[in-house]
């Protein structure tokens, strides 16, 4: 309708970007940093899963890809993954999702040790902060491997909100109401 606006927001592989940044690692920062046409991490996954350059991944293998990725940084194994990409329409076995999650972290360790410390958090603290200060009480969850991936989750997920509504939404509706200078002096 006239005088509404509708509005999608991508963020360009941004939990990808956080998870990369939350291990601390000088080198995934880096490429965390990178625009999406410097370094793509789902075509550089595909190329490492369908061992090919990064200009010959196709569009489907980019997009199986994209939920190893969200996998492997969430802790999952083959069967999940599997059952993952066969919502997806694409078939593989649990050996190959297995392989595929492992061939991700071969390629970046660090994420493995982002999830210890995620881990020692939830059990030192019962709880994890995300960066905007949010809080996630997970005293009266059982600690398993449920909770632990959840944990990953809840983590890149908080902070990507945290960016979407902080740094995007919050100014483009102040931009809209023309208070943009406003919203910006007040921070």
């Amino acid at each position: 309708e006239s005088g509404h606006v509708l509005l999608e927001a991508d963020l360009s592989q941004v939990e990808g970007r956080l998870c990369f940044v939350y291990t601390g690692d000088p080198e995934l920062i880096r490429l965390a940093r990178l625009r999406s046409t410097e370094f793509d991490q789902h075509k550089f996954v595909a190329s490492l899963v369908f061992r090919k350059a990064m200009d010959a991944v196709l569009k489907h293998e980019r997009q199986v890809s994209k939920s190893i990725g969200h996998g492997a940084q969430r802790g999952m194994r083959g069967f999940r993954l599997q059952e993952t990409l066969l919502k997806e329409g694409y078939v593989f076995t649990v050996e190959e999702c297995d392989a595929f999650i492992e061939a991700y972290h071969r390629a970046f360790p660090p994420i493995r040790v982002w999830h210890q410390s995620i881990r020692r958090e939830v059990r030192s603290t019962q709880g994890l902060v995300s960066s905007w200060g949010h809080v996630w009480d997970v005293s009266y969850f059982e600690i398993n491997e449920d909770l632990f991936r959840k944990a990953y989750s809840w983590k890149m997920q908080r902070d990507c909100a945290g960016i979407t509504n902080q740094m995007g939404f919050k100014p483009l509706w102040y931009w809209l109401q023309g208070r943009y200078e406003m919203y910006w002096n007040r921070q």
